[in-house]
């Protein structure tokens, strides 16, 4: 499924326009963007939280030494357990 046919069968789902669709999705990560450490968004998908990963070493997979990756925040989804089940 292409984003466009998302965005229609959402707008057919709802019965919003479909520029009013597109709107509510593009707004949700500049939302989650404003989430603070271990604030977290239920939703019918699931979950979303903040979460801070530590600081950390790596060894690239082509070869070279040692990298260190800093401590960053990253957004991780915990899927709903329907979503999860049916796929």
């Amino acid at each position: 499924m292409t984003y466009d046919e998302l965005i229609g069968k959402i707008a057919e789902t709802t019965g919003q326009r479909k520029d009013a669709v597109k709107s509510v999705l593009f707004a949700v990560p500049d939302i989650l963007i404003g989430l603070s450490e271990d604030e977290m968004v239920r939703t019918p998908i699931g979950t979303f939280r903040m979460v801070k990963r530590a600081a950390r070493t790596v060894k690239p997979p082509k070869g070279g030494g040692v990298m260190e990756v800093p401590a960053s925040l990253a957004v991780k989804l915990k899927v709903n357990a329907r979503l999860k089940k049916a796929v």
